[in-house]
């Protein structure tokens, strides 16, 4: 039986979360006003854990693009919430990296192949400017292949950007 193109492996995707959610938390673990995220897919959706990420990914405050805003007590979360605050994150997101189709409305829709290229390619946006790597394609892959082979040391041999991360080994 043959698998829709629609539908994510679920091991693939379990596996994923799992690296992803551990990668969110190791950026938020000295937040106190973030608790550790224990599913990513769904506490990502009402904006707070991506605005923190922002922020600890940035450097500094996101007040400049809007205040995110927080659950009263009494008044249950609407979708309508979820993506005003998502909307503050990607005006951010929009002013810094490059992001096609993915909006506040996928991320609140928790939808897992959204969530996971959203990250994945605000990972790599980051990395790449702490690398100092923004000056070209050609450098910036050059520069982070030296550091995943150096982060990746003797775990997994990586030889390159794409199958050499096929069994997450060099993730972990």
């Amino acid at each position: 039986m043959q698998r829709s193109p629609s539908k994510p492996d679920p091991a693939w995707l379990g596996r994923q979360q799992k690296l992803y959610t551990a990668f969110v938390n190791a950026r938020l673990g000295s937040r106190e006003d973030v608790p550790p995220v224990r599913d990513l897919f769904e506490e990502i959706k009402d904006g707070r854990v991506l605005y923190a990420l922002l922020e600890a990914l940035a450097g500094h405050s996101l007040e400049a693009a809007g205040k995110i805003n927080e659950p009263r007590p009494g008044r249950p979360w609407t979708r309508i919430d979820h993506v005003a605050n998502l909307t503050i994150c990607f005006r951010y997101i929009h002013k810094t990296t490059k992001i096609v189709g993915i909006g506040p409305q996928d991320i609140a829709d928790g939808t897992p192949t959204m969530v996971l290229g959203l990250l994945w390619s605000l990972i790599v946006f980051f990395t790449a400017r702490d690398l100092g790597g923004l000056e070209g394609v050609a450098a910036l892959k050059a520069k982070l292949l030296r550091w995943c082979q150096r982060r990746a040391g003797g775990r997994a041999a990586v030889r390159d950007l794409s199958t050499s991360f096929a069994d997450g080994r060099a993730f972990l």
